[in-house]
This record gives C-alpha cells, structure tokens and sequence, in this order.
C-alpha cells in the first residue's frame, strides 16, 4: 500500500485529484486497514466539495485508529463546510485535546484558537 499512498500523494500534492483518488483507491485495495489511505481521499473529497464522502471516509478511518488526531481536525473542517457547527466543533475540540504538547501541530492549534 506504501507506494501508492506515496504517489497518491505526490499528485494531490500537485492538485491533481483524480489521479490522486485512484492511487488511494489501489492502496486501499491491497489494505483497506490503513487509516492515512482513507485520511487521504478524505482529502481529495474535500477538495473536490464532497464533504458528506469526505466524512465517510474520515469514519472509515476512525473505526481504525479513532485517536489520529488528522481525523478530527478534517471531521471538523467537513462539518464546518456543511454547516453543522455543533459536530464541527466538538471535533476541533477533539483535535486540540489529541495534540496538546506536541509541537508539530503548533500552527494548526493557533489556527484553531485564532478562530
């Protein structure tokens, strides 16, 4: 699965989302059991204003590994985007809660608090 999630994300990188959403969909055919695969096609729903796939996605990975902290934030950011304030929240409340202390989420957190 690693070579695809790599390539999958080389081109979202590049914006280029289609081609990113079919390596992700080979990775997960060899290992559906890995969240950072469903985090990414979160992704690329959400760049593409799928917010409601994003969200399937973002529970796939969940029902995975429920404390990533990368799953709360976009679970927040989905919800936002749908107008649902109340989930959106308490997700970004759960990603702050996830990444106290842990320096490589300082901007993300100020960006939250900033808010």
């Amino acid at each position: 699965w690693e070579p695809w999630f790599w390539m999958g994300t080389a081109y979202l990188g590049a914006g280029q989302l289609e081609q990113a959403d079919q390596y992700f969909l080979s990775g997960l055919a060899r290992n559906d059991k890995v969240p950072q695969l469903w985090i990414q096609r979160a992704l690329v729903a959400q760049q593409q204003g799928s917010f409601q796939l994003a969200v399937h996605e973002l529970r796939q990975a969940e029902a995975l590994q429920p404390d990533l902290p990368h799953i709360h934030l976009n679970m927040g950011y989905a919800y936002e985007r749908m107008g649902n304030n109340r989930l959106a929240n308490q997700y970004f409340g759960r990603f702050l809660q996830l990444t106290e202390g842990q320096p490589e989420f300082f901007a993300t957190r100020k960006k939250l608090f900033a808010r």
